[in-house]
């Protein structure tokens, strides 16, 4: 009882008042979490779009539908923002990159924010949110390689976007949930999405004699988000933890082979 008691505790320090992210101010403001865009001479970034109102309305509607997706650079500033008209029940594949200009970047996020906003929704006290999929090309692949929303991490009111991500009040470390093998490379692309800077670290920690054989640090503004590029070397099994006062450190996982022509893309 005594160590169940203790263990209790311990978890509270964790757990006491740390959401992952805070409520919007307003039922009747939308949510979006905050994607990965990239976009050069060998990427493409594509977003399978919904009108996620339509499929919760229990009438049909004509009324117009619109999204507004707003871009920020990888440090955080917003480059843009466009409206995208939509019909009700309809679905559209958008070239995300096509919108970035070179002088934005190679990678930076971006959200997508919904007018249609059910009364069902409002009256069962839920929120839209737009966690759908993004998806990227890589050297003009046929194929786009897919990954859906991680987090709630941004809504929007009176047009003026602002987060919903918490920090946490302690440092914390997020394990990746796989080794890293292979011979592969790898790219980690983290988001920032709470209210205030935050530093990372990433360590590369070798299962094996579990000694760190490499740590890179970064910082990264609101909106913001960092990369870090690690190549693993054959017959090694590597681990990644990420510490951080994120409450979720999850990052967006880009992986090549060195040896086999392929690539993907998920959450670590």
């Amino acid at each position: 009882m005594f160590r169940i008691l203790i263990k209790k505790l311990k978890r509270g320090i964790w757990t006491y008042r740390q959401p992952l992210s805070s409520k919007p101010r307003s039922l009747i403001e939308p949510v979006s979490d905050l994607f990965v865009w990239r976009k050069s001479d060998i990427w493409q970034t594509y977003f399978d779009l919904f009108d996620i109102g339509s499929l919760y309305s229990q009438e049909t509607s004509n009324k117009e539908v619109s999204v507004k997706i707003i871009f920020f650079n990888r440090v955080g500033i917003k480059i843009k923002e466009c409206k995208i008209d939509i019909e009700p029940n309809e679905k559209k594949c958008i070239e995300i990159s096509s919108f970035i200009k070179k002088i934005d970047g190679d990678y930076g996020t971006f959200a997508i924010f919904h007018s249609n906003v059910p009364d069902n929704f409002i009256e069962q006290k839920s929120y839209l949110t737009e966690r759908g999929f993004v998806s990227y090309k890589l050297n003009k692949s046929v194929l786009r390689h897919y990954v859906h929303g991680n987090s709630d991490a941004i809504s929007i009111s009176n047009n003026s976007s602002y987060l919903l991500g918490t920090p946490s009040f302690l440092k914390r470390e997020y394990r990746l949930q796989f080794n890293l093998t292979n011979d592969d490379k790898y790219e980690f692309l983290l988001i920032n999405y709470t209210h205030g800077y935050q530093k990372i670290t990433f360590s590369f920690v070798d299962t094996d004699t579990d000694k760190e054989i490499k740590s890179e640090n970064f910082s990264i503004n609101t909106n913001g988000c960092c990369l870090c590029k690690f190549e693993t070397k054959k017959n090694k099994k590597i681990r990644l933890v990420i510490s951080s006062k994120l409450v979720m450190a999850r990052p967006f996982v880009f992986r090549y082979g060195q040896k086999k022509i392929f690539f993907d893309i998920f959450h670590g």
